[in-house]
């Protein structure tokens, strides 16, 4: 398919408005107002963020990681099951080893930040204001969608939302004949397939289409001029190199994990696999939940959606207006593929083919997705269809005008017009006011605001006591033990001593810390306390290490924790 040329605006808009500046720094406000906030409220990690701090910090030490979190694909798979790479953990690794201990918040907040940024800029590449103006009030709405705070977080979940928008406008690009970012775009699909298994297909999914339509024209002439004896048969050697760069690219960033794959039976990948065989229930969650997140009225309208309002919404009648308006924006943007291929303009085709890969490609991954009674996991793994969701309908609405003849033909009279550029100004200013506004009078709402005191508190306790060296485990009770454990074994390794922690699911950070017919030199212990409920009388050898108030919250009812550090006089104890 031959290039044709981008909007009449583009070029202009990316050589000298203000907006080429202003607008990515808009789309990146929301995720810098929520980095912000994390240093403000003295962010620590616990939970599943204290085991990836912990991972992050073994990265380049004896125990570097070779695989990701684990995942809840493990009871399909019938064994423990982690995401595909440890390339998350290398992200955060610098602010997990040095610095203090927000850092690990702040620079994921950092790299959302970038990737909004990097989007818009890529937009205007793509379509100049006409793009970029939809595609960041796109952005700021799917951020309060979602929730700002999942920005500013190293939760495999919520670090790849940023960049899987990023993805998409990377493989547009590529496709359209930019291949010189093809590099970078298997560097941020190696980065989501790696972070969660959710990610996986649609990044394969989207650097498939980029391959395809970056690389596909000039494979055809090449065929063709092989049957004809032409000498332009050939294959440039140019066009060749970001194949090559890209291919370094992925065999660098997927060493570990396929040599994980090689050297163990069944690898971790063999294991995933395993768990992708949807039943029936989960084919119809993964209809419902793309319903939910492109059809009308669409999930990045919404505000603060989280995994039990994605629930009421998974069954929809399908004669609803969300699954009948879904099916219509499916269909629009096939029918821009189909006419795109027919008119020979790879800017018409591929960027609806990009979107339409990866809402097919992630009803593979929702299908096997575990669903409860609570819709949790069913909603914090589709927040990134909320961005994508959003795609969908710029792409629709960008590209359908891109495709017709009339409507371009009316945008370039207007845009000829006396004072047409004054006024297209006044309307971007007035729309960067309104995204501003929206950006940051967005609530931040996060649900463990009042644990990070506590942690804090109960680590300071731990870290002063521990020997550099030394061996001690951490035994949790309760949720706010389990909430707290993980981030007071983060601590114990930072002051250079080893933890021992057992646990399972998203808590558990491997058999490096799940150590047991070994001596520790105390065990500390996190016992929760509720209203009114006094302090246990302590065991022999036992000391009360420091009880810690809990302020009231949504997490956990605990009203105070108790730390205790035994000695550990038994062979073996842990």
């Amino acid at each position: 398919m031959a290039d044709t040329t981008e909007l009449s605006s583009t070029r202009r808009g990316r050589e000298g408005r203000w907006w080429g500046v202003v607008l990515p720094l808009v789309a990146a406000l929301p995720a810098v107002r929520a980095t912000v906030r994390a240093v403000q409220v003295g962010w620590v990690p616990i939970a599943d963020e204290g085991v990836i701090a912990l991972r992050a910090h073994d990265v380049l030490t004896t125990r570097t990681p070779a695989l990701g979190q684990m995942s809840l694909a493990s009871a399909a798979a019938g064994a423990p099951t982690r995401s595909p790479g440890p390339l998350g953990y290398w992200v955060l690794a610098p602010a997990a080893q040095i610095g203090p201990l927000w850092l690990v918040a702040a620079l994921a907040g950092a790299l959302a930040a970038g990737a909004l940024a990097a989007t818009v800029h890529l937009a205007g590449r793509r379509g100049g204001i006409a793009l970029m103006l939809p595609l960041t009030a796109g952005l700021v709405l799917s951020a309060r969608a979602f929730d700002p705070v999942n920005l500013a977080v190293g939760w495999n979940p919520s670090i790849g939302l940023a960049p899987m928008a990023l993805l998409v406008l990377l493989a547009w690009s590529v496709g359209v004949g930019e291949r010189g970012w093809l590099p970078l775009t298997f560097a941020v699909a190696s980065f989501l397939a790696q972070v969660h298994v959710t990610y996986t297909l649609p990044a394969i999914a989207a650097v498939a289409v980029a391959v395809a339509g970056g690389w596909g024209p000039d494979a055809l002439g090449w065929l063709r001029g092989r049957r004809v004896g032409a000498a332009a048969a050939t294959p440039p050697r140019r066009s060749a190199r970001p194949l090559v760069l890209a291919a370094a690219v992925g065999a660098v960033l997927w060493a570990i994990p396929l040599a994980q794959q090689l050297t163990r039976h069944p690898g971790n990948l063999t294991l995933l696999s395993r768990s992708a065989r949807g039943e029936v229930r989960g084919i119809e969650v993964a209809g419902h939940v793309l319903a939910w997140s492109v059809g009308l009225p669409p999930a990045f309208g919404r505000s603060h959606v989280g995994g039990l309002a994605i629930l009421g919404r998974l069954d929809p009648p399908w004669c609803s207006l969300q699954v009948v308006s879904a099916v219509g924006v499916g269909i629009g943007l096939f029918a821009l593929v189909v006419r795109g291929v027919r008119l020979r303009r790879r800017d018409i085709a591929i960027p609806p083919l990009v979107v339409l890969a990866v809402l097919a490609s992630s009803s593979v991954a929702l299908r096997s997705t575990p669903t409860d009674e609570r819709g949790l996991s069913v909603g914090y793994t589709t927040w990134w269809l909320i961005p994508v969701g959003m795609l969908a309908w710029v792409v629709l609405v960008a590209t359908g005008v891109r495709s017709s003849v009339r409507a371009t033909a009316l945008l370039g009279r207007l845009a000829r017009r006396p004072g047409s550029r004054r006024g297209t100004g006044v309307a971007v200013l007035v729309a960067v006011v309104l995204m501003v506004a929206v950006a940051l009078g967005t609530p931040i709402r996060d649900p463990e605001d009042h644990l990070y005191p506590v942690a804090e508190q109960v680590g300071d306790a731990v870290a002063g006591q521990v020997r550099d060296g030394q061996r001690y485990q951490v035994l949790q009770h309760g949720v706010l033990g389990l909430q707290l454990a993980p981030g007071i074994a983060y601590r114990i390794r930072r002051a250079g001593a080893d933890p021992v922690i057992h646990g399972g699911d998203g808590v558990s950070a491997g058999a490096e810390y799940q150590r047991r017919g070994v001596r520790c030199a105390a065990v500390i212990g996190l016992t929760p306390l509720g209203p009114g409920e006094p302090v246990p009388r302590l065991e022999p050898g036992t000391e009360l290490l420091r009880v810690v108030a809990v302020p009231p919250g949504p997490v956990v009812d605990a009203t105070r924790v108790v730390v205790t550090w035994s000695v550990d006089a038994a062979e073996p104890s842990c």
